[in-house]
């Protein structure tokens, strides 16, 4: 009998027997089995159809009503590809007898459950549930068998209530599977107290699922719940979104009055409810999470506590010209000046642009105190600045993920108040791209005694998690701040450096120079546009170029260029397997930090180093998708091999083509950069800055030279409510 398939996109509803297992995944779910599927039509022949999708439990032999959708899949051919699951037990003899004799309970076969089931017919469930002790009335039933038939059929009835429960409120299979792992038999006493509990502890879903739940429920719009998981959300998002680590008072309340839209008197008074369940914290007419309150006080006091502890070391600013001169190193003055302060202030913070001479500073740096105490850590927050730390000093510099490390035990970072770091000197590098929360983990591993310098750039954009650290610092004006300015011969001879300065002050740039290796290519629409990156990717080696846009969404966003270019440089072919938008040889990107991912390192197909960590901003190639054991494998730049769950793919991006954000600390070959129909909130000119300075050899802008200027004028970076700064400035007695 042959099987007709439906087209694809068409969801439908099949019945069918479960007759073996294939494959099951037990922390996500992620189950493949073959099934007998009911042929519609009026005859008894059944076709055997493998189904594929998420679910709790599963039995053999069991009665199934899936929905959802027939799929050709390139290696395993046709499946049905499962959304719901309908687990209601159909009241027949022969469903009766393949349910008790499914092997899950000790000493019923099918000659015992068709005794049972001749004995009772169709009240069998009824009497299991009821009278289970009647069961003894039929041979070979003892009354422990009776009895584990009963404890089976309560629990089983309790898994098939909830997964009907859950269906019910419009949850797929694959979020069942969460809530059930996570919930158990709980699942439905919590989910009827307060459905949006499923926000804080059920990954993947947010506030308006969590809110589309409770409204299918009936809960009220002006549940206290509803309220205060709203409030959260708008705190939350913002923080993700834009930054931010509180929020003015009147901004909250109106933003979510616009969530939820209620009686704003509500919202305030939820709002002191949070308060009082220190959930939330009031400073003033700021509203933090505990979290980011916790944080900014922290790192205020302890930062300032590094900068009270001067160096014993009395080495003077000639003796360390003297040094120079022996190193044979060329250093001009105010790098000289910088590297005295490093040596002997607490906390230091060295700042320029590009080709001001940062990297020969740190390398100068690094020689001194090895020459003077030979106790020195170096650091950036991501892989690709930890590795050119470490080529340009030759000595060992990390991430700071893994300069602190990770306790495996309890999944927090190893040092920490406790367990200090040991050095004398911790230099990081790109340190504008530290948000709070890591400057805060970072700060709590540091000795008192240990001096502190931060490299890196103001001007670019601040970091992509909450915080505007850098920032901050200095403008509080509490810490020996040196700012290289001279441009150096050598970097003069690039258009990209020398542009770069010119838009970070404000001034024209030459456009004209057709040699160059700073492009503009003149553009009016989206489509041209994306036809000039495309042949640009044509000449030019692929894996050295990289796309920056300003934005996600649009034709010209990363979502869109990425399909695209994922097309051109990545197309389908019959040998690559496919999962979501994903197939093997992608280029991706983690976009979120996960501090417990496991990853090994391999070398000759050896395990030579293992260990957990996978940041915001690592970038990697999909290496093997395995259907079989539901496995996507990353291998990141650092060669970290990385194994993500199907269901873990929401922390992958497609990484042709990333936000200029995304870029930070990164550099590369080419960039190019498309500058047309960009919201007005993204035309600044630290924005456009970032992604120039992160080319090596050719910068390529694409688009209106309109937009381009009305950059480089608006010099009003995007408001971030931290409070930082002011914290610092308040704590003069403590300097």
């Amino acid at each position: 009998m042959t099987l007709k398939t439906k087209k694809k996109s068409e969801v439908i509803k099949i019945e069918c027997r479960v007759k073996n297992i294939i494959f099951r995944n037990e922390n996500s779910g992620y189950t493949v089995f073959n099934s007998a599927l009911k042929a519609d039509n009026d005859e008894i022949h059944e076709v055997d159809i493998v189904c594929v999708g998420y679910l709790y439990d599963i039995k053999i032999k069991e009665n199934l009503g899936l929905t959802g959708e027939f799929i050709n899949h390139e290696k395993y051919g046709i499946q049905f590809k499962i959304s719901y699951v309908d687990r209601k037990i159909s009241l027949n003899k022969k469903n009766i007898i393949n349910y008790l004799s499914s092997g899950f309970i000790k000493g019923v076969g099918p000659k015992i459950a068709e005794r049972i089931v001749n004995k009772f017919g169709e009240k069998t469930f009824e009497l299991i549930k009821n009278d289970f002790r009647s069961l003894c009335l039929v041979s070979g039933v003892t009354e422990k068998i009776a009895s584990r038939i009963n404890d089976f059929f309560l629990k089983d009835e309790k898994t098939r209530s909830i997964n009907i429960f859950l269906q019910d409120l419009n949850i797929s299979s694959a979020y069942i599977a969460r809530i059930y792992k996570t919930y158990g038999d709980k699942t439905i006493e919590i989910i009827l107290n307060n459905p949006y509990a499923l926000i804080d502890d059920i990954d993947g879903i947010g506030f308006r699922k969590a809110d589309e739940i409770a409204n299918s429920m009936g809960i009220s719009l002006e549940s206290n719940f509803r309220i205060q998981a709203a409030i959260k959300y708008i705190l939350e998002y913002n923080s993700e979104t834009h930054g931010h680590t509180y929020m003015p008072h009147d901004n909250i309340i109106e933003e979510t009055y616009k969530l939820i839209s209620i009686d704003k008197n509500l919202i305030r008074n939820n709002l002191a409810t949070l308060e009082e369940k220190k959930i939330l914290v009031c400073d003033k007419e700021k509203i933090y999470s505990s979290l980011f309150y916790n944080i900014e006080n922290y790192i205020a006091e302890k930062i300032l506590t590094l900068n009270k502890n001067f160096s014993e070391l009395k080495i003077s600013f000639e003796d360390i010209k003297k040094f120079a001169a022996s190193q044979n190193l060329n250093i001009d003055h105010q790098q000289l000046i910088a590297v005295h302060h490093a040596i002997i202030n607490g906390v230091t913070i060295i700042t320029g642009g590009p080709g001001t001479g940062k990297t020969t500073t740190l390398k100068f740096l690094v020689k001194l105190i090895n020459f003077l105490c030979n106790s020195v850590e170096l650091c950036a927050p991501t892989g690709r600045a930890a590795k050119k730390m470490q080529e340009t000093t030759l000595l060992a510099a990390k991430t700071i993920h893994r300069l602190l490390g990770i306790d495996h035990s309890t999944g927090n970072f190893e040092h920490n108040e406790k367990k200090l770091l040991k050095t004398n000197y911790l230099i990081v590098d790109e340190s504008s791209m530290m948000d709070s929360i890591l400057m805060c983990s970072l700060l709590k591993a540091l000795d008192k005694n240990t001096k502190l310098i931060l490299i890196g750039d103001v001007d670019q954009l601040p970091s992509v998690g909450p915080g505007n650290i850098l920032r901050d610092l200095i403008e509080s004006n509490k810490f020996k701040v040196v700012r290289l300015k001279k441009i150096f011969r050598q970097a003069k001879e690039s258009s990209i450096i020398v542009n770069a300065h010119k838009i970070n002050n404000g001034e024209v740039i030459n456009f004209s120079d057709k040699k160059s290796d700073f492009v503009f290519i003149n553009c009016d629409n989206n489509e041209r546009a994306t036809k000039i990156i495309l042949n640009i990717i044509n000449k030019k080696n692929v894996n050295n170029i990289q796309i920056l846009s300003p934005i996600k969404r649009f034709a010209l966003g990363t979502i869109n260029l990425n399909k695209i270019l994922q097309e051109k440089i990545n197309p389908k072919k019959s040998f690559k397997h496919e999962i979501y938008d994903f197939r093997e040889g992608d280029k991706v990107i983690q976009i979120k930090n996960n501090y417990s991912r496991e990853w090994s390192i391999f070398k000759n197909n050896c395990c030579i180093s293992k260990g957990r960590g996978v940041f915001n901003g690592d970038i990697g190639y999909v290496t093997n998708i395995d259907h079989s054991k539901n496995i996507l494998k990353v291998k990141f730049d650092d060669k970290k091999i990385v194994d993500y769950e199907f269901l873990q793919l929401i922390e992958l991006n497609l990484a042709y083509a990333t936000t200029i954000h995304k870029s930070q600390g990164c550099e590369y070959d080419v960039v190019i950069i498309p500058i047309l129909s960009i919201p007005p909130m993204l035309l600044s000119r630290n924005l456009l800055y970032t992604a120039v300075t992160r080319a090596k050899k050719i910068v390529i802008i694409i688009g209106s030279k309109k937009i381009v200027y009305s950059m480089i004028k608006n010099n009003k970076n995007t408001q971030r409510f931290t409070d930082l700064k002011n914290k610092l400035k308040k704590q003069t007695d403590l300097i």
